[in-house]
């Protein structure tokens, strides 16, 4: 009897600690916006949106709509200028998602099936950057892509 009550505290203990990190606020994240529901057109071939919102040249809003689901992004691949401020609608279509990139400090929270995050950030560093999802082992599985941040 003892056995069987140590085990089921144990696991009750194990359970409160996985839920109070699991979704842990990051004071990194930078969040514009957070809808709790977002209703998709009916066209599935726009999986990506890319808007310019200024005059073309350096300093533009770039605007891109990222869906994460089944261990992929919509988009592997996302380039912009240097200076360009970047907004990104990730939106998640199924289980618990999130979406990071590390060296611009962004990391949304973990959103579950239809909930958008959006992010904004200056794209001030040159080069190739990953982008992914940070949740158990997403990444692994698929859920990368890359930022890329030209001259």
């Amino acid at each position: 009897m003892k056995k069987v009550f140590v085990l089921l505290l144990m696991l009750l203990v194990s359970l409160v600690a996985f839920a109070c990190t699991s979704q842990r606020d990051d004071p990194s994240i930078k969040i514009v916006d957070t809808p709790k529901n977002t209703q998709e057109s009916s066209s599935s071939s726009t999986q990506e949106q890319q808007k310019n919102t200024q005059s073309p040249g350096v300093g533009q809003v770039r605007e891109f709509t990222i869906h994460g689901s089944s261990f992929k992004l919509t988009s592997s691949d996302i380039k912009v200028k240097k200076g360009d401020k970047v907004r990104i609608n990730y939106v998640s279509d199924d289980i618990g998602h999130n979406f990071v990139i590390s060296e611009f400090d962004i990391k949304t929270n973990i959103i579950t099936k239809d909930q958008t995050e959006v992010v904004e950030f200056i794209a001030d560093k040159e080069g190739t950057f990953s982008m992914f999802c940070s949740v158990g082992s997403h990444r692994a599985l698929g859920m990368e892509g890359k930022l890329i941040v030209e001259p």
